[in-house]
């Protein structure tokens, strides 16, 4: 069975151009759930798990223009989930 999350390449290396709404559109929807789900099992009030996910989705917007995915050092979800849980702590 394919993961929904199992990270795509393609789609990754599309991100560089910031302006590729299409790519950032597909990201969003692909990811959000992702995130989401982070902040529910660190138990956000519901109230800002939205707001923390757009800082999410806007700091992966800055970041993942200059971000070399390798598969080696670990999956893309990982680095994802680092961002997520620092901008809740915050």
């Amino acid at each position: 069975m394919k993961s929904i999350y199992h990270t795509r390449v393609t789609l990754l290396t599309k991100l560089r151009n910031r302006y590729d709404e299409q790519a950032w559109e597909e990201f969003v929807n692909i990811y959000k759930r992702y995130i989401m789900a982070i902040l529910r099992n660190m138990n956000c009030s519901v109230d800002v798990q939205e707001d923390i996910c757009q800082a999410v989705l806007l700091k992966s917007w800055e970041k993942l223009p200059e971000f070399t995915y390798k598969p080696a050092k670990g999956k893309f979800r990982n680095w994802l989930t680092v961002v997520t849980v620092n901008m809740a702590r915050k």
